[in-house]
């Protein structure tokens, strides 16, 4: 008889037998209920989630899944920024959400970041989700929704650098999924239809649509948002505002490890980031898009009542989130 039928670790080098072993830890952690505390973070790609979620996890406090929902790692029926009804009581992904939420997802790309072996909570980072947290936040209470901004020009030109990179290009894919016309998008077909065939515009109609359905999904109270901008420019000050939120209780010192770690590039950065080629993220964006563009991917913000989300400056509007939620709560 074979004898690594008997005893499977046996033929494994040291390197292979560590990732299985904190494979196992994983799992003991869900047993151990060690991911009771979870939070959520979500926001377009290329807006700065991976930074952020560097910061929040500063200490590895959190075992990190990245981008679990990946269109690459799920496949169909999973569509890019995939979209679910809140009160569906049954839906194919269901099995999955719970498998992500539960700590049971073991693929090496999502635990890339995971060298520990004992976690005192779980951090989900998202970029294709958005559409999808009202329906586990419905069905998770518990679970801390964090919500990125980054100014949609600045996304969309950053996508437009990475364009190799998997993003969705075509507005009307929204099209396809019925239930999500009938609820949120009927009154905007025939501009996603006639949306001009410019990179950097059909990146400013995806940012709006999945944003748009977002606030009319949430109320205030269930989602923390952060903005990228204010972030970057008062990393104090919103970072002790967000880890109140994450813990609980008031915070009102931030460690020197974690202000160090704003200084850091995110390992998606890439050499096209502003950062390697010395440029502010918050107003690069200005300088690289054409005028006519800019007026054209305005109009399309203003279409979905998301223009003064930031000023002409680029810089946010935090005030507006609260204006954004209440005419969510008149529109249903």
């Amino acid at each position: 008889m074979d004898k690594s039928s008997l005893f499977p670790l046996s033929g494994m080098n040291v390197f292979s037998l560590r990732k299985h072993l904190r494979k196992v830890t994983f799992l003991l952690n869900g047993i151990f209920g060690n991911y009771c505390r979870t939070v959520w973070l979500i926001g377009d790609g290329r807006s700065g989630t991976t930074w952020v979620s560097n910061l929040i996890n500063w200490d590895k406090r959190y075992r990190e899944l990245f981008e679990p929902f990946h269109p690459w790692r799920l496949r169909p029926p999973f569509q890019m920024h995939h979209y679910i009804r809140c009160h569906d009581e049954k839906n194919p992904l269901d099995s999955v959400i719970d498998k992500v939420f539960s700590g049971r997802v073991l693929d090496d790309r999502v635990n890339e970041d995971n060298t520990g072996y004992w976690y005192r909570g779980l951090l989900v980072k998202d970029i294709f989700a958005t559409l999808l947290a009202a329906k586990v936040k419905h069905d998770r209470p518990d679970i801390k929704v964090v919500l990125l901004i980054r100014n949609p020009f600045a996304v969309a030109l950053s996508k437009y650098h990475k364009r190799g990179w998997h993003w969705m290009t075509e507005p009307t894919a929204f099209l396809e999924n019925r239930e999500l016309v009938e609820d949120h998008l009927s009154p905007f077909v025939a501009i996603i239809e006639a949306c001009e065939d410019d990179y950097i515009l059909k990146q400013i109609l995806i940012w709006s649509i999945v944003h748009y359905v977002f606030f009319r999904q949430f109320q205030e109270k269930d989602v923390y948002i952060v903005f990228y901008e204010e972030l970057y420019m008062h990393p104090e000050t919103e970072l002790k505002n967000l880890f109140t939120f994450l813990q609980d209780e008031p915070v009102t010192e931030i460690a020197d490890t974690v202000m160090q770690q704003l200084k850091k590039l995110s390992k998606v950065s890439g050499k096209t980031s502003t950062f390697m080629r010395g440029m502010s993220p918050i107003e690069s964006w200005k300088n690289e898009i054409q005028p006519d563009v800019l007026e054209k991917g305005r109009h399309i913000l203003e279409t979905f009542g998301l223009d003064e989300l930031y000023d002409a400056n680029g810089l946010p509007h935090s005030e507006m989130l609260r204006i954004l939620f209440e005419k969510r709560c008149h529109d249903q």
